[in-house]
């Protein structure tokens, strides 16, 4: 639109330069002799019919000011000057980040909420309020899950925290890291873009809709140095319509936990990064909820909390709220299936955060697998082919996987810089007066003397 206003622009000051031009020159052949017009007839009427342009537009581009039009434009849509402050536009984009941690806005809904914090300051309509969120870099488009808020929650922090704690402190002790995972591939999973052809056909999986071919599960188990051999179960999804995580049980899983530690495939003294996958935390030993008969938490009380020392008449006494409180405060520990499993063998398991899925580098190399996978799954393959795929793709992406590692590193060092620097920001730290450390500088002096 503005590239069209220059156009017209442009060839109005042609059309105006040569309308003058002309009316000049025929202005000097009239006085000169030259030319002879009849009596009654103008000169920007000969304009005209020598031109072809009518005498109105000849009149305008004649007498037209450039200045004027100058003027014009200044104040035309383009050249438009916000009446909006910045202190005002800082205001609008912390009223939007405000209202996300209650509900996901509309306008109106931050309309209302200047308004309210902002009584009688609020001179633009909603209109113009959407232009400036536009220009602030908001856009009105479909709401995904933001993981920023969420990670925000105090528990959250406080578990990303503990959790580079403690594997910093795990890897200063030197036990080895490991990490593991599941993952899933489609047999009609296939790249899509690619250099084609118009008039050479290309061979690529051809799949009728709702339908991906059959897919495969994959486990497996990685340190910085690859993908461990002889830890990977790759097996064939009998529900591949499904989730994937529902053909994974606590079962499968934990006995494939016993199999690695029975034949030394994990090394003992190292520790086990994994995320919090239900079939990962079967719990063994759990924690009363308020689902149990108060019978039923007295005698867990008597068994497995050996601090509370109540008698039996006194727990009956409590009322169920009391009694869990109880159990909350004890000393009991839920425990976990594949934990006690792998405490026999010296490995300790440390469980990421959730919403930080992030810091495990068995997710960047899935990432990898996946992509080399899909490159080489042109044509319709048969299960056992993309089979061999998923292992030839496995033994490329170990050689990778010590920078997969590093990468991750660096992210804990980055979640431990941010944490901290929050929790220092919310703690008011007193004012520094100049007067108290000077007379304390000098009774400091005069206790020397």
């Amino acid at each position: 639109m503005a590239r069209k206003k220059t156009l017209q622009g442009a060839k109005f000051e042609i059309k105006k330069q040569i309308v003058r031009h002309l009316i000049e020159k025929l202005r000097m052949y009239v006085d000169g002799g030259n030319l002879i017009i009849p009596e009654g007839i103008s000169l920007v009427k000969v304009a005209s019919d020598l031109t072809g342009i009518p005498v109105s537009s000849i009149y305008r581009l004649k007498n037209a000011n450039p200045e004027r039009y100058k003027d014009q434009r200044k104040f035309g849509k383009q050249g438009r000057k916000s009446k909006i402050t910045q202190e005002m536009k800082n205001e609008i984009s912390n009223t939007v980040v405000e209202l996300w941690k209650e509900k996901q806005p509309a306008a109106s809904d931050v309309m209302k909420k200047l308004q309210s914090k902002l009584p009688g300051q609020i001179g633009f309509t909603i209109n113009t309020l959407r232009r400036v969120l536009r220009k602030l870099g908001f856009s009105y488009r479909k709401t995904t899950k933001d993981r920023s808020l969420l990670k925000n929650k105090p528990y959250i922090k406080s578990w990303a925290l503990d959790y580079v704690l403690k594997k910093k402190e795990f890897e200063q002790r030197g036990r080895k890291g490991l990490y593991t995972d599941e993952t899933w591939f489609n047999t009609a999973d296939n790249d899509h873009y690619g250099w084609q052809h118009k008039q050479i056909k290309q061979t690529q999986v051809k799949v009728k809709h709702g339908q991906k071919g059959a897919r495969f599960i994959v486990l497996h188990l990685m340190d910085e140095n690859g993908f461990l051999k002889g830890c990977d179960v790759i097996f064939h999804d009998k529900d591949p319509l499904e989730d994937y995580h529902r053909s994974m049980n606590a079962e499968l899983y934990e006995n494939w936990i016993k199999f690695l530690v029975e034949s030394n495939r994990i090394p003992s003294y190292s520790f086990l990064v994994m995320d919090n996958a239900r079939y990962h935390n079967r719990l063994v030993k759990m924690k009363p909820n308020q689902s149990w008969i108060k019978s039923d938490i007295i005698a867990f009380i008597v068994k497995e909390c050996d601090d509370i020392q109540l008698d039996i008449d006194t727990l009956k006494s409590r009322t169920k709220v009391q009694l869990l409180d109880l159990v909350r405060n004890s000393s009991f520990k839920s425990a976990y299936a594949v934990d006690e499993i792998l405490s026999q063998h010296d490995i300790e398991v440390l469980r990421l955060p959730p919403y930080y899925c992030e810091l495990n580098p068995i997710e960047l190399a899935w990432g990898g697998l996946k992509r080399k996978v899909r490159k080489r799954n042109v044509i319709e393959q048969d299960v056992q082919t993309v089979k061999d795929l998923i292992y030839s793709a496995l033994n490329e992406e170990s050689d990778h996987c010590k920078g997969y590692v590093e990468h991750c590193r660096k992210l804990e060092d980055e979640v431990l810089v941010e944490i901290v620097n929050q929790e220092l920001n919310e703690i008011d730290f007193p004012a520094y007066d100049d007067e108290l450390v000077e007379t304390s500088d000098e009774s400091l002096e005069a206790d020397d003397e």
